[in-house]
Formats: C-alpha cells, structure tokens, sequence
C-alpha cells in the first residue's frame, strides 16, 4: 500500500513537472511576442478587441467555469455551455 502510495505521488509530481515546463514555454512565446509587438493605432487595437478574439473569450470562459467552487453561481456567456 505504501509502494503504490509512492508511485500515485511521483506520477502526480511528473504530472505537475510537465504542465510547468509546458506553461513555461507558453510564458517565454508571450513574453517574446511582447517584446516584438509593434505598435498599432487605437481604432485598429480596438476594432480587433470587438471582432476578434471570440474563440479565446470562450476557452477561457470554460476554463474558468470548470474550476469555479461549487458555492459560486455560474453565469453562461453567450453561446457556452457549463
């Protein structure tokens, strides 16, 4: 019992290992394209924020409503499911 105890706990650290190294890598990509960005007039930022995007807003979105605690209303956002 002990050993498989051992064995659930490693595999979770490798677990957790891997989606550091891949969140770390997600981390350098943003901070490169920030550091390369150019800037682009107001009208064109905005418009882009309006139209653009949707697919993101609603990843994150069902990324933030599968870990919400149950003692928290959630609210669907357009065309998302919960």
């Amino acid at each position: 019992m002990l050993t498989s105890g051992r064995v659930l706990v490693t595999e979770r650290l490798v677990s957790l290992e891997r989606t550091i190294d891949s969140l770390n890598g997600q981390l350098r990509d943003v901070r490169w394209e920030l550091g390369h960005a150019k800037a682009e007039p107001l009208p064109v930022r905005l418009w882009r924020n309006l139209l653009g995007g949707r697919s993101e807003r609603e990843y994150m979105s069902t990324v933030c409503n599968r870990n919400v605690r149950p003692n928290t209303k959630v609210v669907s956002h357009g065309g998302s499911r919960v």
